[in-house]
């Protein structure tokens, strides 16, 4: 060793340490491995809560009949009002809707709820309120005739307007069979309208699945990727006509240019 100079090849190492060292190294990365192979097998989603909340994206909790998964909610570019959910496809900010907040978990991680039959999210409150009608009208003797009517027939005709709602009505009366007038069943609907509409909501817990089932709205996400194909091929279409009418409109400007020239220099003004 060169004094003030230190020289590690020549500092002594035990052939055991090494061994003991290299053991060591060996074993760590294999408890590591079989750490996360472990995640990735028995909690997978732990990868994604990750990834929401190291990058502040919401989580997604993506509801497809009696199964449930939960991703990544990303826009599709920043400061898209579209999102992009694995699994489910584009649907919309619910930020951009003014509809419910999203339910907020630990370290403000947001959480909304889809499925695949809305291009929108689901809030619980929707929910709540859709079992809420169902229960109070199930439970109310008044409406013992509305047995005819499906859960997610009923609250299909409750959100329907007025002005059409004598004509869906008769879409579920049976004239030959069915003891239920028309008018009768407007008129059961109509009050529950009203009553519904103060309604409490349904406290507790509640399926979300069910609730989904109920939703009379279908606006799918593959619904509004065909708009949005539709709108840019309307609007490429747009682009080539009004691009192909300034080239007329230019052309037609330079001719009338040029034989306004040719008409001066013949008249001896140039």
């Amino acid at each position: 060793m060169t004094k003030g100079v230190c020289n590690i090849a020549s500092i002594p190492i035990q052939i055991p340490y090494l061994i003991l060292i290299a053991i060591s190294a060996a074993s760590g990365w294999a408890v590591f491995l079989i750490y996360m192979t472990r995640i990735k097998r028995y909690a997978p989603e732990a990868l994604v809560f990750a990834e929401c909340r190291r990058k502040q994206l919401p989580l997604c909790e993506l509801i497809v009949g009696n199964t449930v998964s939960w991703n990544v909610e990303r826009p599709i570019q920043d400061g898209s009002v579209m999102v992009r959910v694995k699994d489910y496809g584009k649907g919309i900010d619910p930020t951009v809707l003014g509809s419910d907040p999203a339910l907020v978990a630990k370290g403000g991680l947001q959480v909304y709820h889809r499925s695949p039959a809305y291009v929108f999210d689901l809030p619980p409150n929707h929910v709540r309120a859709l079992l809420a009608i169902v229960e109070y009208a199930r439970n109310n003797p008044d409406y013992d005739d509305l047995a005819i009517l499906s859960d997610s027939d009923l609250i299909a005709l409750v959100s329907t307007d007025r002005g059409n709602l004598e004509h869906n009505c008769a879409a579920y009366i049976d004239k030959k069979d069915s003891k239920l007038p028309v008018g009768r069943l407007v008129n059961l609907i109509e009050t529950l309208q009203d009553e519904s509409a103060t309604l409490p909501l349904k406290s507790g817990t509640f399926s979300y699945s069910q609730g989904i089932r109920l939703n009379p709205s279908r606006f799918t996400p593959q619904n509004f990727e065909a708009i949005l194909n539709i709108l840019r091929a309307e609007d490429q279409a747009n682009y080539h006509a009004q691009f192909t009418d300034y080239l007329k409109i230019g052309g037609g400007g330079f001719l009338l240019l040029i034989g306004v020239g040719y008409a001066a220099k013949m008249m001896g003004w140039v």
